[in-house]
């Protein structure tokens, strides 16, 4: 289907799924083609695995158990501490958040459920990216924030199997399909199947950017 994006002159492709019973909305084609070229070389820029953290060091962004062991199995780039100050107009990522401060897309979240109420009034949402390859995963793990957006990316054709997202609740499947977003409220409780490939050439595994929404008061 197709909707008006506001203060964008051009329309963009959205194909809906909501769910009230969790909740979660999910939308295909999220991002568009020319955004999806300068995601793509900001990914592939910082795939170095050399040099890529695995996600070992405790931080407010991943979930670690009591032990201060990270859920998360995969490399992190954490764009926010990549661009600082001037460097913010280089993140490409960050370039396409006017994506959900528009009225449509607010309007479709609390046509979903009245959980969603209070995302209008977010101001603060850290942006990170997960890549997973073989025997990758994120186990079971709540995030910080009032809501979790993610969106899978991979190279096509698919060189791998897994990656879909598992609501603990009932064992709903999320299907990891490429360009596709889900937003859900943090509370619930999920995890990132393992990735299964045979090959680990090329960055062909599977991307997931991350953006916590939340709130900094000002008092």
């Amino acid at each position: 289907m197709y909707i008006d994006v506001n203060s964008i002159p051009t329309k963009q492709d959205w194909i809906f799924e909501k769910n009230k019973e969790y909740p979660y909305v999910i939308i295909d084609n999220w991002f568009t083609k020319p955004e999806l070229n300068k995601v793509w070389k900001q990914l592939n820029y910082f795939t170095d695995k050399d040099i890529l953290p695995k996600s070992y060091f405790k931080n407010d962004l991943l979930a670690f158990d009591n032990n201060g062991n990270c859920y998360n199995e995969g490399y992190t780039m954490f764009f926010d501490t990549y661009f600082q100050s001037f460097g913010l107009k280089f993140n490409h990522i960050l370039d396409t958040i006017y994506k959900v401060q528009n009225a449509t897309f607010h309007d479709t979240l609390t046509n979903t459920s009245d959980v969603f109420n209070t995302f209008a009034n977010t101001n603060h949402s850290p942006i990170f990216a997960c890549y997973y390859e073989n025997n990758h995963r994120y186990q079971y793990h709540v995030n910080n924030g009032l809501f979790t957006m993610l969106v899978w990316m991979y190279k096509e054709p698919k060189k791998f199997k897994g990656g879909d997202l598992i609501f603990k609740k009932g064992e709903k499947t999320i299907s990891a399909k490429n360009n596709r977003m889900i937003i859900f409220p943090s509370y619930l409780e999920y995890k990132i199947d393992k990735v299964n490939m045979k090959s680990t050439t090329s960055n062909t595994g599977c991307y997931l950017i991350n953006y916590l929404y939340g709130m900094n008061f000002n008092v």
